[in-house]
Order: structure tokens, then C-alpha cells, then sequence
């Protein structure tokens, strides 16, 4: 069974559904609305066919609950709360992070990172290292040197002064770019970086020109008379010991 409640201007209506939600519609304007409830016994149904404004908070299931919120436009996009996954959709149904866009964004203000401080992209592994014939072509790790080798893969740097190098594997990337890749692997390409380095050309101290060296995936200091494309970054901190891992601002030249 089914009734209608047309409501006029500042009457307030308080309904009172059978699982104890209460819902108040208030300063609804000069149009009526029509709310149509069922009294079945699944009383979760209110179909409102116009606009409604809601001054206030507006509360979806219980404190201890997760429900769904969807909002549906004329143009099938749609706006998506998972609320027991803490997932946020725009554009898609099922969100698989804490914030889905299926399209594009534009930003008019400031994107703010926190701690994560580089921007890396996505890069095809060469394919000598599915069948390594040397350490130099073991997987690059996270803070490893890599060059552009002849099959336009990356792999691990393992000469002094390359200028194949193209970037640093990142740690913890802030923005990674061609993400659906496969077989590749994250590279720094702007930003400030870790970075795997050793004392083969001296000590390393902040404000050194890096580039790489004869150990794999290492960086050590550049010197004097650098030749031009083969340097990768200026180091951030210290190292007085034979290998170590040390942050880096990446500026290739």
C-alpha cells in the first residue's frame, strides 16, 4: 500500500521509517514535493522529483554501518561513496583506491604530496635481463642507476661516466605516469630522489655532481672536467664510506 505526501512551503515533515531513520525536509522553497513511500515491509524507498536543499548535516546508515552512496546524472556518470572500503569514485562503481577518477581533472590550486617528493614514469626493462649474463643485468632495486641500453630497455648502469643514463629507480614515488605497464619499472625522472652511491671517485659530500660508476646501479662523484650527459643529480647528503645510499636532486646534464 502506498501513499503520497505533497507538501507545501516551510511545512515540515518528519518521516518516520521502520528501521529508525528519520528524515526532515526543511525551507524546501516554493515547490511542492511529492514523496512517495511504500509500507512494505523493506521501508527504505523516497523518490524526490525535484531539488532539495539540505541546511545542515546529512547522515547515510548508522555510526557502526557502511552504506553505499550513489549519485546518478542525466549523462550516466556517476559519483560513488564505498563507504566500507573508505573509497571514493568519480565516473566508476568500483573504486580500487581511496580516490577513482574515469576521466579527466582539472586543478586550479595546489597539489600537496606530503613526504613523497619525486615524479617517475614507467619504463620497459631490456630484455637481456630475462636471461642475465652478469650481476649488471640483475632487476634494477629502488635507488639503482639505470641506462637506456640498444634494445631501448633499462637496465642497471655498470660503467663509469655513462650518458645512456636516464634517471634513478624511485622509492616512493608521488606521481608515476604509464602505471598499466608491464615488465618496467618506476624511474625518477624530476625531483628529489635516494639514491645508491659509492666513494670509487672520493668522498661525496651535499652540493657534488653525481654520475655513474663502475658498481652496478651506483653513483659516485663526478670531479673535475665532467664530460657533458653524464651527470645525473647533486647530492643531498654525505658519504664517507666505501657504498651507501644517499638523497639526491635530480638534474641531468
Amino acid at each position: 500500500m502506498q501513499k503520497i505526501f505533497k507538501i507545501s512551503l516551510r511545512l515540515l515533515v518528519v518521516l518516520t521509517l521502520a528501521y529508525g531513520l528519520w528524515l526532515t525536509l526543511a525551507t524546501l522553497g516554493p515547490k511542492a514535493i511529492a514523496a512517495e513511500m511504500t509500507t512494505s515491509t523493506n521501508l527504505d524507498a523516497l523518490d524526490v522529483n525535484d531539488s532539495v536543499q539540505v541546511d545542515g548535516d546529512l547522515i547515510v546508515g548508522q555510526a557502526t554501518s557502511g552504506y553505499d552512496v550513489k549519485f546518478y546524472g542525466t549523462d550516466t556518470s556517476n559519483f560513488f561513496w564505498d563507504a566500507s572500503k573508505g573509497r571514493l569514485g568519480i565516473g566508476i562503481t568500483s573504486p580500487g583506491a581511496k580516490l577513482d577518477v574515469a576521466g579527466d581533472i582539472q586543478l586550479t590550486g595546489c597539489v600537496r604530496q606530503g613526504s613523497r617528493g619525486d615524479l617517475a614514469e614507467m619504463m620497459l626493462l631490456s630484455s637481456h635481463i630475462l636471461n642475465p649474463a652478469n650481476a649488471a643485468l640483475e632487476l634494477p632495486q629502488a635507488g639503482d642507476i639505470v641506462i637506456i641500453d640498444e634494445d631501448g630497455g633499462i637496465r642497471r648502469s655498470f660503467v663509469p661516466f655513462a650518458t645512456n643514463t636516464v634517471g634513478i629507480i624511485s622509492t616512493n614515488p608521488a606521481q608515476i605516469l604509464r602505471d598499466d605497464l608491464e615488465n618496467a619499472a618506476p624511474v625518477a625522472l624530476t625531483g628529489i630522489v635516494p639514491c645508491k652511491v659509492t666513494s670509487e671517485n672520493g668522498t661525496i659530500k651535499p652540493g657534488d655532481l653525481l654520475v655513474s660508476s663502475s658498481r652496478p646501479g651506483h653513483a659516485m662523484r663526478a670531479g673535475k672536467n665532467t664530460p657533458v650527459g653524464t651527470v645525473i643529480g647533486k647530492a643531498l647528503g654525505r658519504l664517507n664510506e666505501e657504498v651507501g645510499v644517499v638523497e639526491v636532486v635530480l638534474t641531468m646534464q
